[in-house]
């Protein structure tokens, strides 16, 4: 019974971890993207005024 209970506690946590590092990708992923935007525009808007 006890060890059914510490394999249900690891594999939460094995879930939390997981979804922890998902989420922080997906943020480190979306501000590389929007950076890359953002660069683009400034760069076209560069090209118009130059």
């Amino acid at each position: 019974m006890r060890t059914a209970t510490l394999q249900n506690q690891g594999q939460a946590r094995v879930r939390r971890t997981a979804s922890k590092k998902s989420n922080s990708f997906i943020k480190l992923t979306f501000s590389i993207l929007s950076a890359f935007i953002v660069y683009q525009t400034f760069i076209s808007v560069m090209g118009l005024i130059g």
